[in-house]
């Protein structure tokens, strides 16, 4: 349930549990455009941005194959986000309060990992005068999902 959007501090407000909230950022241009599909599209009730999803582990898994992608869970893509928030060089320490967590001990030890290429890439960009500065990330170095069932998807 969204419970409130503040678009002039661009915040939306987001029930975690029944009585939990947590306020997200929305600071890209692709989240707003979500958030604004989300608002137009939704069909919840009551106050509530959606309807409740009870299978929402089979659904997306029929996802997955209709798009021809690996099957993954929710969990999954809630490690995607954090891993790829991380190569793109967000802090731990503001990685953490996104998941939830009220310090960066669980994102680094569990969602914040990167490929050595990604992490190459990341200490490049931040060391003036390196010689790596040539490193670039391509799409054939992320293969979609970042992490799925604890596995790593990068060989």
């Amino acid at each position: 349930m969204i419970a409130e959007i503040c678009p002039v501090q661009m915040l939306c407000s987001v029930a975690v549990t029944g009585i939990s909230y947590r306020t997200v950022p929305i600071v890209s241009v692709d989240q707003h455009r979500l958030l604004e599909h989300a608002l137009k599209c939704s069909r919840g009730q009551g106050g509530k941005l959606f309807r409740p999803w009870s299978k929402v582990r089979r659904d997306l898994i029929e996802a997955c194959k209709d798009a021809g992608i690996p099957p993954c869970s929710p969990n999954d893509l809630r490690r995607t986000c954090a891993t790829w928030l991380r190569a793109a060089g967000v802090t731990l320490a503001n990685i953490a309060p996104l998941m939830g967590h009220s310090d960066s001990k669980m994102v680094e030890k569990v969602y914040g990992r990167l490929s050595p290429r990604e992490l190459g890439v990341l200490l490049a960009a931040q060391m003036p005068g390196s010689t790596a500065a040539h490193l670039q990330l391509t799409d054939a170095d992320s293969p979609g999902f970042g992490w799925t069932n604890g596995r790593s998807l990068r060989t």
